[in-house]
């Protein structure tokens, strides 16, 4: 009997179960749609305003992008590009001081030796000068010597003529003239 009962009720059971099932089924497929039409609403809405809000920040990005960073970055290029060329500048800029520097430095070192040699050359010529003047001084002044002492000796010849009357002042005048001679020409 338990199993006649049983089987009788479980028709009525699994029908019921059955319907409940479906309800179930229905009301949560129902209840799913109803989510997923909220969220693809949700969604939409907040995709459409995330779309707006990224076109309105790329318009300001792109705005920001064509007047700043646009500028920047080639500023930025350009001073890169012109730091190779300053470098190279500087480079070619010392290369050619420092070939100016030797060249004066070779100037420098040839004047300085100039010099030096002029100021040896007019230490010589100094030198030369006086020894010529200090000879031409004891020639002029030999030669007034010389001079002097012939008029001296014709002065004392004539002298001599003279006083050649008497025998001891004649003795004596030689005399003197042999001491004056040898005096004179030494």
């Amino acid at each position: 009997m338990y199993r006649a009962v049983k089987e009788d009720m479980d028709p009525a059971i699994e029908s019921t179960a059955a319907w409940n099932m479906n309800k179930d089924r229905a009301i949560l497929t129902k209840s799913q749609l109803r989510a997923g039409n909220i969220t693809r609403d949700m969604l939409g809405k907040r995709l459409l305003s995330y779309f707006l809000l990224w076109r309105k920040e790329t318009d300001i990005y792109r705005i920001i992008l064509n007047t700043k960073i646009k500028g920047r970055l080639l500023k930025m290029y350009s001073n890169y590009m012109l730091s190779y060329f300053k470098h190279w500048k500087d480079k070619m800029n010392f290369r050619v001081t420092e070939k100016r520097k030797l060249q004066m430095n070779g100037i420098e070192n040839e004047n300085e030796n100039w010099h030096k040699e002029a100021m040896e050359r007019a230490a010589d010529i100094k030198f030369k000068e006086e020894a010529l003047k200090t000879s031409k001084r004891k020639m002029v002044e030999k030669t007034f010597r010389k001079l002097f002492n012939r008029k001296l000796i014709v002065c004392l010849d004539r002298w001599k003529i003279t006083c050649g009357f008497m025998d001891q002042k004649e003795t004596r005048a030689e005399l003197v003239i042999k001491r004056v001679r040898a005096r004179l020409c030494r």
